[in-house]
């Protein structure tokens, strides 16, 4: 949300959400626009269950880009892209492989999820060449490169104390913990020494795992947001990660082809997660302050998170 409609829009989109349910819980967040705010909810939300300030959560969003017609443009990511093509000393022409040999496969996961937007196979090729239907959105991007946002999706996640999900008759086998966070902001684009590179993306996810008490070797599934082909390999050159991995970067498609709704995109691969990858008894806690700076060896508790 958070764009004009010709259709209109409520005064309060979760208290709209929310009457149209049945639901009056005594506490509602409506969190800024932004790709990070439904895991930036769940962090807060699974804090506040673990506090004993609540017993149940629910974070949901949706977007209708596809009835609005809302276009963005791509131009600051673009800018990354090229610092990074770069400091790789790489032409036009082997960039535009690379990123497209990045984002084909994603394709194919996309094909086999009933909920995408786009869930054709497309070949690296296709990916990387410009035609009528492939236009460049922003040199270097193409339109199969960057994010799907008219879309009409949504997704909902809820969140619960281990007490309240077995109350609710959720089965164990359904339950998804949270074994650690992080949550940074990137300097200011003229502010950054480097424009090809993002230290706090990375020391969010190296931050995360310390506090999971895992290393990125742990990880089964895995979803890695890929708006724009920087944004997947800020990660996968910090990590050593690439195409090949079996467990592949995504668990929808990624947002060139699954698509994602705007600031609740996060959320779809919540919901993709295969049930009973993640087991374990609660026994290690993240920090808690929203936007701090990572703590390195802060332990406290898992939640679980009854998915659907």
């Amino acid at each position: 949300m958070g764009f004009g409609s010709p259709l209109g829009t409520p005064t309060s989109y979760p208290w709209a959400v929310l009457r149209r349910v049945g639901a009056s819980p005594s506490y509602v967040v409506h969190d800024a626009l932004g790709g990070q705010t439904p895991q930036s909810l769940v962090n807060e939300l699974c804090q506040g269950i673990a506090d004993g300030q609540h017993s149940l959560a629910v974070v949901f969003g949706a977007d209708v880009t596809s009835t609005t017609r809302h276009f963005t443009r791509a131009v600051q990511y673009a800018l990354l892209e090229h610092a990074r093509r770069h400091r790789l000393g790489l032409d036009r022409r082997t960039y535009a492989k690379q990123m497209a040999a990045l984002l084909a496969p994603m394709s194919e996961v996309a094909a086999e999820r009933k909920h995408a937007a786009a869930p054709t196979v497309r070949t690296a090729a296709e990916v990387e060449t410009t035609t009528a239907d492939n236009r460049v959105v922003a040199d270097p991007y193409r339109r199969l490169m960057v994010a799907r946002d008219q879309v009409n999706q949504g997704a909902a996640c809820v969140i619960a104390s281990i007490a309240t999900a077995r109350a609710l008759g959720v089965p164990e086998d359904r339950w998804v913990f949270l074994h650690g966070h992080a949550f940074l902001s990137e300097q200011p684009m003229l502010e950054r020494p480097d424009l090809s590179r993002s230290p706090a993306t990375v020391a969010a996810i190296e931050h995360a795992l310390d506090v999971a008490g895992a290393s990125m070797d742990d990880i089964g599934p895995m979803d890695l947001y890929s708006c724009f082909p920087i944004a997947i390999t800020t990660v996968t050159d910090a990590f050593d990660l690439d195409t090949e991995d079996p467990r592949r970067l995504t668990l929808t498609g990624g947002l060139p082809f699954f698509g994602g709704a705007a600031a609740s995109s996060r959320s779809t691969p919540w919901a993709s997660t295969p049930p009973g990858r993640d087991r374990g008894s609660p026994t290690t806690r993240p920090p808690s302050r929203r936007g701090s700076t990572p703590s390195p060896g802060c332990r406290g508790p898992r939640w679980p998170t009854a998915l659907r």
